[in-house]
């Protein structure tokens, strides 16, 4: 009998919902790409959070807006799980330079995305920018912040 009551036991925690994320907590991601755009079709600071394929397209036919006739790969986002971001950064660097995710964390509705770059310099070849996936953590995200070497920079709404 308690052999029975264990496993029921254990049953019903394998299968009770996951609780919310405590605030401050890290958010898993995935960095899609994080570089220097040699040729950027958008002028930043400026943040697009998709939450579903079409949304996505939004976001590269924004990227792309200035090549006419690019043929662009369509990142894969599992939107179900995931949440596609955009941060067109708004700061320019040189060869060399770019862009790293440090942490996506939740807090109250809101993600925050914080990001770390190479310092400036004196004859900018591009602008930065990262694509990330970020796993939707449970609660609804509302707003997405996003952080530069301690900057508030923007803010995506979903």
């Amino acid at each position: 009998m308690r052999r029975v009551v264990l496993i029921l036991a254990l049953v019903a925690a394998c299968r009770s919902p996951a609780a919310p994320p405590a605030p401050g907590d890290p958010v898993r991601f995935r960095a899609i790409s994080e570089k220097l755009n040699p040729a950027p079709c958008t002028d930043g600071p400026s943040f697009m959070a998709a939450p579903s394929e079409s949304r996505w397209i939004d976001v590269f036919d924004r990227q792309t807006a200035c090549l006419p006739g690019a043929k662009v790969r369509l990142p894969t986002v599992d939107f179900r799980r995931f949440v596609g971001v955009a941060a067109w950064w708004g700061r320019r660097g040189c060869a060399g330079d770019g862009v790293r995710t440090q942490r996506v964390e939740y807090r109250d509705g809101e993600v925050t995305v914080t990001a770390t770059a190479s310092d400036a310099c004196a004859s900018p070849t591009g602008a930065l920018e990262s694509f990330l996936a970020i796993r939707r953590p449970g609660p609804p995200i509302t707003t997405i912040r996003f952080v530069l070497d301690g900057q508030e920079l923007g803010r995506a709404v979903i």
